[in-house]
This record gives C-alpha cells, sequence and structure tokens, in this order.
C-alpha cells in the first residue's frame, strides 16, 4: 500500500495530538484518578489508531523485542501478532532483522529519528519470493531519560 504524502502527513499529526493530550493529561493534574476515564479514552483511541492504520507499526524495546505490533506489520512478516509479542526481531523475522537493526540500534545509540530509509529485502528463489522494498521509520521513545527506552517502527511497502 502506499500512501500519499499528505495521508502520511496527517498520520504523523494525529500521533503527536494524541501524545500531546496524553501529556498534557498526565502532567495537568497531580490526582490521576480525577483523569482517569479521560486518560483511558484517549488511550482506546490511540490503541484503535495502531490497531487499524494502514502501514505497519510496531514498538520495540532495547532488547529488539516487540511490545506492540499492528496487523500490517504482523502480515508484512507473515506471522500471526501473537507470535510476535515478547520475542526479538530476530527470532520473528531474520531478514529484516539484518536489514533493519543497524538503523534501530542508531536510533538507540544517537536518540534521532530516521525517516524514511529505503530497505530492500531480497528474493527468496526458493519460494519464489520476489525482491520486496519498503520505507521505514524509527522514532525515539524517551520516558524522561536521555537514552531512548523503546522504539517505534512504521514500515511501508512500496
Amino acid at each position: 500500500m502506499n500512501l500519499s504524502k499528505r495521508t502520511k502527513r496527517e498520520l504523523i499529526l494525529q500521533i503527536n495530538r494524541l501524545k500531546t493530550e496524553l501529556a498534557m493529561l498526565g502532567q495537568r493534574d497531580a490526582h490521576a484518578e480525577e483523569n482517569f476515564p479521560e486518560i483511558q479514552e484517549i488511550q482506546e483511541r490511540f490503541d484503535l489508531f495502531f490497531y487499524h492504520a494502514p502501514i505497519g507499526m510496531a514498538i520495540l524495546d532495547r532488547s529488539y523485542q516487540y511490545l506492540a505490533v499492528n496487523p500490517p506489520l504482523a502480515d508484512l512478516n507473515q506471522r500471526p501478532m501473537y507470535e510476535h509479542i515478547g520475542r526479538s526481531i530476530q527470532e520473528v523475522n531474520p531478514i529484516a532483522a539484518r536489514l533493519s537493526l543497524p538503523i534501530i540500534r542508531s536510533v538507540f545509540k544517537t536518540g534521532v529519528a530516521s525517516v524514511n530509509t529505503l530497505i530492500e529485502s531480497p528474493g527468496q528463489p526458493e519460494t519464489d519470493k520476489p525482491n520486496r522494498a519498503f520505507r521505514m521509520s524509527v522514532h525515539p521513545i524517551f520516558k524522561g531519560e536521555d537514552e531512548p527506552v523503546c522504539v517505534g517502527v512504521i514500515v511501508e511497502p512500496i
């Protein structure tokens, strides 16, 4: 699926708006229990957005294990979603690991996003799988520390 630049911008804006709303609610009031229903609603919207996004998305920890994955990324890896959680990229898809881990490591090390990197996956003659190309973005996720605690990965076939 090839998304237009406008659609990509809209998705990024939606993510940023939801992240901002969550951050504002978390800081607005020291009485989190008063805001719980509102925070929970925003979290549910974010979860729905993540699950129904038309591009592959995942969150990985510092051990390169999947913390979250959406259906399009699971489909790209040709494995069910439940086979990703708690497993490393290497375990789930060794070819994807070989191609993407240098970029992911760099984002963890520098804390700087890598956006729209072209990834070309070799074909597999024994299974008649052709070469495939993807655009991959990796974004650091911070939790008050200087180093990212995890990364968000976005993958789009081209």
